[in-house]
């Protein structure tokens, strides 16, 4: 689970490796490993410095939701991240050089495990992504986010990553301040060490009665200020009195996170890190108990999971391709519907009220391949192909044929009853009919169809 190493030189590696997953995450069991190791590390007079890496594709992608939904206890929680938050500051102030070779995505308490490491590098990776998407699962980061992230790169660009959620490149995270470095994807865990090794030697150079100096971070050395300036500056308090009423318009109330976490970060700059991160966790163990984070942890992240994996469908149902689709209604979403199926290779009966509306139809399309072929992107013949494939029309008979009939008029119950019987006089049995509508019940605009079961809904 956690990989432990130390080389000729001293340098202890740390590897996240959770059996069974494709992504670490944080856990109970995996939070253990990782303290253990960590502690042995901090304990091993052997040992430097620490590298803190993943032998994964991805560094952590951040908590295990399914042990967050499950999680009510109020003490058993306050007590589990009260441990974790001592494990992080030990970490950072027992003076040994820790750095996190960051070679994928850093999600959540992924990201704040590094942040509580002197020194974060991250690989040139195209899909790493950085933030702390907590907030859209009705949540907010629980393992120091809100309280080291505006100690790096200050109250206001840190509060608009923990209120939006927002995943940055690795070249954005390094200009806010959240990574030290980029370097070649592959390196990052060399380069990780060579910071290590240049720290330990700085520490055993400065140091004093045979005891080498200390790798701290900023925020644990004398001096400190908080980059931008505090909460009771004038920047700070506008910051905070446009955040309030900003989340006060878009929330209504409704949605506690984003409150909390301007609380934690409000209430947390006018104090010290371990007294911060005592007041975050009673603010996340509030919300992880919330129904709102229930519900959103459940529909957001479970029920889409299951929805993406069309868990739901039917099975053992055979392909069915189509070559020739009808079209009912030629207006922006017809035309678009017409167009999209026309270019995938489909023969394409566009039916409106009147030849003309229908033809107008299918001038959108010439209208969107003239700009393709402008720009070099289609040559012409592959235009007209697309063109050749839409038969605008205003008689139903020519519907003859098709597979698949998509119905896209105004949202009226009486009008898509009538052009769904007309429809249906003129095709096969066998063939499917599926309204486009965005408003009206599929099953009350079914009533009108003398053979529901092949009647749909299929939205665009």
């Amino acid at each position: 689970m956690i990989n432990y190493a130390v080389d000729s030189e001293g340098i202890a590696t740390l590897e996240w490796d959770l059996p069974g997953r494709s992504q670490n995450v944080l856990n109970d069991q995996s939070m253990a490993a990782f303290a253990e190791a960590a502690q042995k590390a901090l304990a091993a007079p052997a040992v430097k410095g620490i590298v803190v890496a993943s032998a994964k594709a991805d560094f952590i992608a951040g908590g295990d939701l399914d042990m967050l939904l499950k999680a009510n206890d109020a003490q058993v929680l306050t007590a589990n991240l009260g441990g974790w938050h001592r494990l992080l500051r030990a970490l950072e102030t027992t003076g040994k050089p820790v750095a996190a070779a960051l070679n994928g995505n850093t999600l959540g308490g992924g990201l704040e495990l590094a942040l509580a490491c002197h020194h974060r590098v991250a690989a040139d990776n195209p899909k790493a992504r950085f933030g702390f998407p907590e907030v859209t699962l009705g949540l907010l980061p629980g393992a120091g986010g809100t309280q080291r992230a505006p100690r790096l790169m200050g109250i206001q660009p840190a509060l608009l990553l923990l209120t939006e959620g927002k995943r940055i490149k690795a070249a954005e995270a390094q200009k806010l301040g959240l990574i030290h470095a980029v370097v070649p994807a592959g390196t990052e865990r060399d380069a990780a060490r060579a910071w290590v090794l240049e720290a330990a030697a700085k520490n055993i150079a400065s140091g004093k009665d045979g005891k080498p100096g200390k790798t701290l971070q900023p925020w644990d050395q004398k001096g400190y200020r908080i980059p931008g300036g505090g909460v009771m500056t004038p920047s700070g308090m506008q910051t905070f009195m446009a955040g309030n009423a900003m989340l006060r318009e878009k929330t209504q109330g409704n949605y506690p996170a984003p409150k909390h976490i301007l609380s934690c970060v409000f209430e947390g700059m006018q104090t010290d890190i371990d007294t911060g991160l005592k007041n975050e966790t009673r603010y996340f163990v509030s919300l992880v108990r919330s129904p709102e984070a229930k519900n959103m942890i459940r529909s957001l992240f479970f029920f889409m999971q299951e929805a993406n994996k069309l868990a739901g469908r039917p099975q053992d149902v055979p392909t069915q391709k189509y070559t020739r689709i009808g079209m009912l209604g030629a207006g922006m979403m017809g035309a678009g519907i017409a167009h999209a199926a026309a270019t995938a290779g489909l023969d394409v009966v566009l039916l409106d009220a009147t030849l003309e509306a229908a033809e107008r139809g299918k001038a959108y399309s010439a209208k969107l391949l003239a700009k393709r072929v402008a720009k070099s992107q289609l040559a012409q013949d592959g235009a007209d192909a697309v063109l050749a494939r839409i038969h605008p029309t205003a008689d139903y008979a020519d519907l003859a044929g098709c597979e698949l009939v998509v119905e896209a008029v105004f949202e009226d119950r009486t009008l898509k009853a009538e052009v769904t019987k007309k429809t249906e006089a003129v095709i096969s049995n066998d063939a499917i009919f599926a309204s486009n509508t965005s408003t009206l019940p599929i099953t009350g605009l079914a009533e009108a169809s003398s053979r529901p079961a092949n009647f749909i809904g299929l939205h665009f």
